[in-house]
């Protein structure tokens, strides 16, 4: 990536040090840039933390304030996801000026003009974690270079259990935003607005209440959602495991009715039994199918639905630590100009239409994963009804094979198989409906409080405007 203006001497950054820059849990900060990388904005905490001016920061690449002691194979990650158009959140190690360090969270969410990242503190133990794993793939990447230590990176995730970063990337915005939240708890930052003495501070108390439902509204979807690893354990390798005694099975049908007929009119009856079942395993066969095709869409997207609302909870914090800056500023009593005002309300649109953006899609998608749901559950009930069938078939097949010998001994290996078969299957179809009754009632309710995040948002929005007009009256009267 190239710099976009060379850095002046002050930008610079001095020795190295095991100094921290340091920040509150309560603090979030956002820099936005173009395509190439290039910062074109960033909030005060950005500016504070960094150690940076403004006027050092607006203009040069993001990398600015990379720190040594990340890989070059994290950026690699990173840049690859963002310009395929997904989101990313990784833990990076940044450097302030001053040549102390600091630990975020980084989301970055790519937009029409380039990307935006939030982030957070990580105060969880999964960042020293990560800091030894980036200390061992930085050890590959100086040994052999940037493209063995991507390949040594990918490896460590997977050897530690996650098929893929997504997977891990879910687990660290579960864990880092639980953290916070238990940390808020203990020492909570809340907005205390004073009695409002114009139509300027009334609108920001009502964006405020807006947003501060928003982020509740994604906080409460998120534990809501805890039981999707369940749903993802039973739908993945309890239902794959089927797919061979289903057709084992179907073969076992079809061996039955061969020999029912090869005994002739003595084993009429039994013929009978014979057709019940090879037409009972038919259905069951198709069911099966029908599972596992919803199955494979639960497994796949449960981790974007889960990811896509840790993402968007995040936007929703950064919007009430954003409407606080915006309080802050308009009650310092320092002299704020029209333009200063204006830079500040049209950073603050731009993150509201963002955020407005990701809860459509959210809806949209949460919508998907829940039609598939009830087709899931739909699917589910039938296979385990054809599984009380195919008992009470091997039931009457017994008690026909009891009235011979030959019929007996014949069908007593059928009869047998039929009955491990059913208990095969049906166990796992039964813990697949027990966890469905749980995630299926909490993305119902999600799906309401999605209804409800999109209704605060476009009131958000229309506040907004409003908001942006009254300021400008005010600066108008002002300037008169």
């Amino acid at each position: 990536m190239e710099q976009n203006k060379p850095p002046t001497s002050d930008q610079t950054p001095k020795q190295e040090s095991q100094q921290e820059s340091p920040y509150d849990v309560s603090e979030l900060f956002v820099s936005r840039t173009d395509k190439r990388g290039v910062i074109n904005a960033g909030n005060k905490v950005f500016v504070r933390v960094s150690n940076y001016t403004s006027e050092d920061l607006l203009g040069s690449p993001h990398n600015i304030i990379r720190h040594p002691d990340i890989p070059k194979a994290v950026f690699k990650l990173l840049w690859d996801t963002i310009k395929s158009g997904k989101e990313i959140a990784a833990y990076v190690k940044n450097r302030a000026a001053d040549g102390r360090f600091y630990w975020v969270l980084a989301t970055v969410y790519p937009t029409q003009e380039g990307y935006l990242s939030i982030r957070l503190k990580p105060t969880s133990p999964l960042k020293d974690t990560v800091a030894s794993i980036y200390a061992e793939v930085l050890a590959v990447e100086k040994e052999k270079g940037m493209e063995a230590g991507f390949e040594h990176l990918v490896k460590m995730v997977r050897n530690a259990g996650f098929p893929a970063y997504d997977d891990f990337m879910q687990l660290a915005l579960k864990t880092e935003l639980g953290a916070r939240d238990e940390a808020l708890l203990v020492s909570p930052v809340t907005y205390r607005p004073l009695r409002a003495s114009n139509v300027r501070e009334h609108l920001l108390n009502e964006m405020w209440e807006s947003a501060v439902n928003a982020a509740d509204g994604l906080r409460e979807s998120s534990g809501r959602l805890s039981d999707l690893g369940e749903l993802k354990e039973a739908c993945g390798d309890r239902i794959k495991a089927l797919a061979p005694v289903c057709e084992k099975l179907e073969s076992l049908a079809v061996n039955m009715f061969i020999s029912a007929h090869k005994l002739g009119k003595d084993g009429s009856s039994l013929a009978i039994v014979a057709n019940s079942f090879r037409s009972a395993t038919s259905q069951v066969v198709s069911s099966f199918e029908q599972v596992q095709k919803c199955s494979e869409f639960v497994l796949r997207e449960s981790g974007n639905v889960g990811i896509d609302i840790s993402l968007a909870r995040v936007q929703a914090e950064m919007l009430l630590f954003n409407i606080g800056e915006i309080a802050a500023d308009l009650r310092s009593g320092r002299k704020i100009t029209a333009s200063e005002q204006d830079a500040m309300l049209n950073e603050f649109g731009l993150l509201l239409s963002l955020v407005q953006s990701y809860f459509l899609r959210h809806k949209k998608q949460i919508m998907e994963f829940h039609e598939t749901l009830v087709d899931l559950r739909r699917s589910s009930e039938n296979l385990h009804q054809l599984m009380v069938r195919l008992d009470l078939i091997r039931t009457g097949g017994k008690l026909e094979g009891s009235r011979s010998n030959e019929i007996t001994e014949l069908f007593r290996p059928f009869v047998a198989d039929m009955a491990n078969f059913v208990r095969a299957i049906d166990a796992p179809v039964g813990t697949l409906l027990r966890t469905l009754d749980t995630v299926e009632d909490a993305i119902s309710r999600t799906i309401s409080c999605t209804n409800r995040m999109d209704y605060v948002v476009e009131e958000m929005q229309v506040i907004w405007r409003t908001f942006r007009e009254q300021n400008r009256r005010h600066h108008l009267v002002q300037s008169a």
